[in-house]
């Protein structure tokens, strides 16, 4: 579809369908679906991040590795660490954990520092030791 000058491409996700300007997605190598609180990841030379419905970066393209929102959160990952993002792309968990083995589901997430692996709630606290 063309508005003026503006070359629009149609989505549908979550049941609502979103109009995008082909040049806002075109700026990166790679864009994924919207699957999980409608941010999309985003691929810009080798670095991820995330994208709105609107189209803007909800954070910097900065992450080595991302993966997809569960329960307001996602994980990622610089030169080895991993923390989370909430959904407005603030780092609300340090990026300090070697792995995460298991998303956010009910509330807790499993971690893994060194050869330890950890329960860890919402705020990154730790709630049990596994």
């Amino acid at each position: 579809m063309t508005k003026g000058k503006q070359t629009l491409l149609r989505l549908v996700f979550n049941s609502k369908e979103h109009t995008f300007d082909k040049k806002i997605l075109s700026k990166y190598d790679w864009v994924d679906c919207f699957v999980c609180e409608d941010r999309a990841k985003v691929r810009l030379n080798d670095k991820e991040g995330y994208i709105d419905t609107d189209g803007r970066e909800i954070c910097p393209i900065k992450y080595d590795e991302t993966d997809i929102f569960s329960e307001g959160l996602a994980s990622v990952c610089i030169d080895g660490k991993w923390g989370f993002i909430n959904t407005e792309g603030e780092e609300v968990i340090p990026l300090m954990y070697d792995e995460v083995i298991r998303m956010f589901h009910k509330g807790f997430a499993v971690v893994r520092i060194g050869e330890k692996k950890l329960a860890i709630n919402e705020l990154g606290y730790i709630v049990k030791k596994l």
